[in-house]
């Protein structure tokens, strides 16, 4: 993301699941397990997503995942969430 310490190793984050399997369960574990396995092979980096604010479920998943929303990154953007994991 813009701003901060321009020394972070930022990553972005992004995820799609689409019908039938939205709603199902499957995107928290597999998203933990690709996560894990990324951040396993990258020692000290950081990641960060976008998320449109009125995407309840995008946003409980990254909560779940444990990104953080952003304030002062969000309100730089408008109308989307930043969610970071340090």
């Amino acid at each position: 993301p813009k701003g901060g310490d321009a020394t972070i190793h930022w990553h972005t984050l992004a995820y799609r699941s689409y019908n039938p399997f939205r709603g199902k369960g499957l995107m928290k574990a597999f998203t933990k397990f690709a996560l894990d396995e990324y951040t396993r092979a990258r020692p000290g980096i950081q990641l960060w997503t976008a998320i449109h604010s009125d995407n309840v479920a995008s946003i409980g998943l990254s909560k779940a995942l444990g990104l953080e929303i952003d304030d002062a990154l969000t309100k730089e953007v408008g109308e989307s969430v930043i969610m970071v994991r340090k």
